[in-house]
């Protein structure tokens, strides 16, 4: 049985059009999604986005989801060239939690280097059940204290 990781996107565009055509990409890759009960496909044959809710504002798109197991280096890099193919991307985060495993960090993608900045399992918190709304902040506390820094690789424009 997979463990279900919790992801947060934030997808930035130079400008307004551009968001707009990424948008438009993820609604129809949505509504295609919902019609076949299935998970959203956002560029990688090995990891849908389900349970996925999105909004937009000016040059940001917000998009958030849950995937079985956290992507991986790959996958992240099949996601972003996907959104690339749909508009002009500055940067993108992606925060995932796999708090089941013990996973959680940031993929970052800057416009033309991918990276990932994870938490060692050694250093992921204690869950505290008294004070759940604590519990972001707690995580990226950990992160920013013991974080460590992958770099994936390049993607050209």
């Amino acid at each position: 049985m997979a463990n279900w990781s919790t992801l947060n996107m934030e997808i930035i565009s130079p400008n307004a059009a551009e968001a707009q055509k990424i948008h438009t990409a993820i609604q129809q890759a949505n509504r295609v999604a919902r019609k076949a009960k299935t998970g959203m496909f956002i560029g990688s044959t090995t990891r849908y986005l389900f349970e996925s809710d999105f909004d937009h504002l000016d040059g940001s798109i917000y998009l958030f989801g849950m995937t079985r197991w956290t992507p991986s280096h790959q996958e992240f890099a099949d996601w972003v060239r996907w959104f690339m193919g749909q508009g002009q991307i500055s940067k993108l985060e992606m925060r995932y939690e796999e708090s089941g495993n013990l996973i959680y960090g940031c993929y970052t993608f800057d416009g033309t280097i991918l990276s990932d900045h994870y938490l060692p399992s050694k250093y992921f918190p204690r869950y505290d059940e008294r004070d759940p709304d604590c519990w972001p902040e707690i995580l990226r506390t950990a992160l920013n204290k013991h974080g460590e820094r992958t770099y994936i690789g390049k993607i050209a424009a």
